[in-house]
């Protein structure tokens, strides 16, 4: 975009008062990255399914966390698995609230070691892996790998640079700039906090990203 064509587009847009003071070519900016946020979004999309998987995990508790749901949908929508996971342990309370998976729900749920096979053979064929929060979700898949008896290489999918955020392509694209912190604040999904629920959210969010480039 040229330096007109960018100007242009910072006074079109209805900034909120606490980005209005900003100068334009950081609006320019926060503009750029909303459209890049967008592309990416459109470019996951994009592939078939099955190359992206959205993944999300409920866990027993926020420090050195175990799984006790994962869910893995593909871009068409479909599930391609759910299973609940026992973590071993008794849950800390302050995640039952959250996720209102409770500890006797999960008796007779295999451990994760029982299920880790499968859902590798399920994710394998990823190129990307989109999570709401992998700062979060990607850690705590390739922890559990950690715990495995013999402690094996975590697979290829695990690692970070094979996932793609959807909580920060979001906040990017709401231009969430909060310009005391200097970064982006980071927007609740809004779903119901069961794995399945909130990677459906996830897909429409991956849509509404994409779809804001027909608008444009």
């Amino acid at each position: 975009m040229t330096d007109a064509g960018a100007s242009a587009a910072v006074a079109s847009e209805t900034w909120p008062d606490e980005l209005a003071g900003l100068p334009a070519t950081h609006l320019a900016q926060l503009l750029g990255a909303r459209r890049q946020a967008a592309e990416e979004a459109q470019q996951l999309l994009a592939q078939p399914p099955g190359r992206v998987l959205l993944v999300d995990v409920e866990t027993d508790r926020l420090t050195n966390p175990r799984i006790v749901e994962v869910c893995v949908l593909d871009t068409a929508g479909t599930v391609r698995y759910l299973q609940r996971v026992h973590p071993g342990r008794l849950q800390d309370p302050e995640a039952v609230k959250v996720h209102k998976i409770k500890d006797e729900d999960l008796i007779g749920c295999p451990a994760f070691e029982a299920i880790a096979a499968e859902l590798d053979q399920v994710l394998a064929p990823a190129a990307t892996v989109v999570a709401y929060g992998a700062h979060f979700d990607q850690p705590a898949l390739r922890g559990e790998w950690g715990r495995l008896p013999g402690r094996p290489l975590p697979p290829r999918w695990t690692r970070r640079g094979s996932w793609w955020c959807a909580m920060e392509g979001w906040s990017r694209h709401a231009m969430a700039w909060d310009p005391e912190e200097q970064r982006y604040r980071r927007i609740r999904l809004g779903g119901d906090h069961t794995t399945q629920g909130d990677t459906s959210v996830l897909l429409e969010r991956l849509h509404v990203m994409a779809g804001s480039l027909a608008a444009a």
